[in-house]
């Protein structure tokens, strides 16, 4: 059974709300949003809840906790009806840039660039801190924000980075270090973490057998770049250039530039290529609507970020993938999830958002 408690300003629980209909999406590494449709019986209490104040909503093992980003209000028929929605803690990682010397404010800057190289865990715990946590300057410290331990967990990795969004960075270090962010409310703390991905492949497997995926689609797609040439400093003839390919069962050479006059190095250069490269890979995208059981209960056996074993159908050959996202709905006294399994689908303005970036790459003097 869902439960949703209001949190105020100062972080302290005041109450629960009866709730009609409650939704979640849920993404690998990105703010968790929510949408809260507020009953009729606790349309007062929820007139108390405004900017500032945070939902915690709870079923078993799944917790999804941050503040209210918005509020839809409307009467029907003489019947006023209330939506909240919000996003989970980690949005207030995205809230920050990359200072590259975060140890002092935007006017005093004494680094060009930040730079570090170690485990996943520590280099991302640590930019974390260093730009909204304890190790922050005052004006941009959460002062409720906790950055748990590091354990020096996931794969090694390099950051260079100067003034990018923090969230935007923090995601591709821990794609590529194999890490799960996770940020929530502890009683009235704020708590940072990662963990490293789990591959359940073995132990979570979603069969037509056992009725466990009631329907499904499928979408694969062609990559948008197979060839990626980097440009690194220098003008003209004397410009530093570099490529790194990839081959994919579409067997296209697809070429795009990636400006890098920021670095020489030959190590950086070959990272973002490759960075290019993978968001530019063949996708294969399964959304299915799950049946769940008291055995495959999602958030308590398996969670977004987990490589988990799909079989669809007969003459369909079993594959692992990992769970990018999970719509969850409560409705009535019931529970629905759909998860998306594979690669996000993009939509319209992804494509838009896509595109524009290549025609910006190509404006770039090279």
């Amino acid at each position: 059974m869902v439960t949703v408690t209001m949190v105020d300003e100062g972080l302290r629980p005041r109450g629960q709300l009866h709730v009609q209909k409650v939704q979640v999406v849920m993404r690998k590494n990105q703010p968790h949003t929510f949408a809260v449709d507020v009953a009729p019986a606790s349309l007062n209490a929820a007139r108390r809840v405004g900017e500032g104040w945070w939902l915690i909503i709870r079923d078993g093992d799944l917790e999804i906790s941050g503040p209210v980003t918005g509020f839809h209000r409307t009467t029907k028929n003489g019947v006023a009806e209330l939506e909240i929605s919000g996003s989970s803690a980690l949005c207030l990682v995205g809230d920050r840039l990359t200072f590259p010397d975060p140890a002092h404010d935007e006017a005093h800057q004494q680094a060009a660039r930040y730079q570090r190289r170690g485990a996943g865990e520590t280099v991302i715990k640590e930019l974390v801190n260093l730009n909204t946590g304890a190790g922050a300057i005052p004006a941009r410290r959460v002062d409720a924000l906790d950055v748990a331990p590091d354990k020096a967990r996931g794969g090694q990795v390099s950051v260079d980075t100067r003034l990018k969004n923090l969230l935007e960075v923090a995601t591709g270090l821990a794609d590529e270090a194999g890490l799960l962010m996770v940020c929530g409310l502890t009683g009235r703390r704020i708590t940072f973490d990662v963990r490293p991905v789990r591959d359940l492949s073995r132990r979570v497997r979603l069969s037509h057998v056992t009725g466990e995926t009631t329907g499904w689609e499928m979408t694969s797609r062609a990559g948008t770049a197979t060839a990626v040439v980097v440009g690194g400093q220098g003008e003209g003839a004397d410009r530093t250039l570099t490529s790194v390919t990839a081959t994919d069962g579409y067997r296209r050479r697809i070429e795009i530039f990636k400006d890098r006059r920021d670095t020489d190095d030959a190590a950086a250069l070959e990272k973002s290529a490759r960075e290019e490269l993978q968001k530019g890979a063949p996708e294969r995208t399964l959304k299915l609507t799950l049946a769940e059981s008291p055995t495959r209960r999602f958030g308590e056996d398996f969670t977004v970020g987990d490589t988990i074993t799909l079989d669809l159908e007969p003459g369909v050959t079993p594959y692992a993938a990992p769970v990018v996202e999970a719509k969850i709905t409560w409705e009535a006294a019931a529970r629905e999830v759909e998860l998306t399994v594979g690669g996000l689908d993009k939509t319209p303005a992804d494509a838009r958002v896509e595109r524009l970036r290549r025609e910006l790459s190509q404006i770039i003097t090279i």
